[in-house]
């Protein structure tokens, strides 16, 4: 299951429906739903940062001149491996 689905799924039906029984349905524990709804939001703010500083600089910056500009333009502090990752990644 990706998590992404699942959480605009039962963000759709919390109206309809309790979280905890659409969580039963789905077979997902409660405590693994909220963690991926909290902890993917942040990293996709990250990783969208990092493939729009690399797309304006024509994939020419590292991973340290990227984390540079990210902690200049965001208050949020991010780590140079977190960015380092991403760029592997992608």
């Amino acid at each position: 299951m990706v998590p992404k689905v699942i959480v605009e799924l039962v963000d759709q039906l919390k109206y309809k429906y309790s979280i905890k029984m659409i969580l039963d349905v789905l077979e997902i524990p409660k405590s693994t739903y909220y963690r991926w709804k909290y902890k993917n939001n942040e990293k996709d703010k990250v990783t969208q940062k990092v493939i729009e500083i690399c797309e304006e600089n024509n994939f020419t910056y590292g991973y340290r001149k990227i984390t540079v500009l990210i902690n200049q333009l965001s208050t949020v502090p991010v780590n140079h491996k977190s960015v380092q990752r991403i760029m592997r990644e992608k």
